[in-house]
């Protein structure tokens, strides 16, 4: 069956029920399943304990040396294997890995700028089939390798987007909202067009910015599907998996109604 994989926002980690971790652990039956988290909010907190001021560039986080370790040892450390812990607890195995194993994620900095941020150049994912051969799911977190061997932070939306192509699967995006909302009702199937429009409107604000633009990210990298939905939704995952209307839907071509 066609892989899968799903995205983890860094604010949408900390409280994701048990049921999206058993959800998981079905769907893994039927298909393999690829976690890729973030973890912003983590970083950030951690940055405070340590009273380092976070700066940014163009949205982009300014990773000196210094917070580059702060990054490996919140995104590839702690974080990612409180996901592991939940997976265990709901009996589900899974294996936290980094971007840096296996080469999995290789890239160039992107900016002298913003230091140590990397834009993914390669992915070699053999690693993740070895796990998920073993029926194992890999949680990934988005810390790369230069070409010479350095750290890189990653985009945790372009490494999942990236995972996925490499693997020719499907993407889902689990967040806290159930998709893109008009008027109250959910839009179950939007394209760019459709998203130029929403954005004109003022439909498509705030935070739902950044989650449309990686949904549209993906499908315009090569990914068949990319699908945002409410990773605290009980049977969401199954539902989408039955054909079930559920999250927005984002696909080069709609067929019109």
């Amino acid at each position: 069956m066609k892989p899968i994989v799903i995205k983890i926002g860094g604010s949408t980690i900390e409280n994701l029920p048990d049921t999206f971790y058993q959800e998981i652990g079905l769907l893994m039956k039927s298909r393999p399943v690829v976690i890729v988290h973030g973890g912003g909010p983590a970083i950030n907190n951690r940055l405070k304990e340590l009273d380092i001021e976070p700066d940014f560039h163009k949205g982009l986080r300014i990773t000196t040396p210094e917070i580059m370790e702060v990054v490996e040892q919140v995104l590839a450390g702690s974080l990612n294997k409180k996901l592991v812990r939940h997976f265990y607890i709901n009996q589900v195995v899974a294996a936290g890995i980094s971007g840096q194993d296996g080469g999995l994620l290789i890239a160039e900095k992107m900016d002298e700028h913003i230091g140590l941020v990397g834009d993914i150049k390669n992915v070699q994912p053999a690693i993740l089939n070895v796990l998920l051969d073993q029926n194992i799911v890999p949680v990934v977190s988005p810390v790369g390798l230069s070409q010479s061997g350095e750290p890189l932070n990653i985009n945790a939306d372009h490494a999942a987007v990236h995972i996925a192509k490499a693997l020719n699967a499907s993407m889902l995006f689990a967040t806290d909202v159930p998709g893109v909302m008009e008027n109250g009702s959910v839009l179950h199937q939007l394209n760019q067009e459709d998203v130029t429009r929403l954005k004109a409107e003022g439909i498509i604000i705030g935070g739902m910015i950044p989650k449309v633009d990686s949904a549209l990210f993906a499908i315009e990298a090569g990914v068949d599907e990319a699908v945002i939905l409410n990773g605290f939704q009980s049977q969401v995952i199954a539902n989408y998996f039955k054909g079930k209307s559920v999250g927005t839907r984002f696909k080069k071509k709609v067929a019109q109604t």
